[in-house]
């Protein structure tokens, strides 16, 4: 059993589409301005199933803590299922 703590800074979007009418500097700095952080804890296990699958257990929780615009669900518990490579 392994606890970790994260961060997560990214680029979010509105839109799939971005807006190039004001040029391409002014896309350039809408683009710097749509950042989004998050924080947050997960508990992970390593599980060997049957001596031949080996899984990965995640169950975490995140917290938005700044978005750049509004819209954006703010915190959530998640859990996962996947394998090592």
């Amino acid at each position: 059993l392994h606890a970790a703590v994260f961060a997560d800074f990214g680029r979010v979007f509105e839109t799939l589409s971005p807006d190039f009418s004001g040029g391409f500097g002014r896309a350039l700095g809408d683009f710097f301005s749509g950042f989004a952080l998050g924080a947050g804890a997960e508990l992970r296990a390593d599980v060997l199933l049957g001596f031949v699958v080996d899984l990965e257990l995640r169950l975490g929780y995140g917290q938005l803590l700044y978005a750049p615009f509004s819209g954006l669900d703010g915190s959530g518990v998640y859990f996962q299922i996947g394998s090592t490579y």
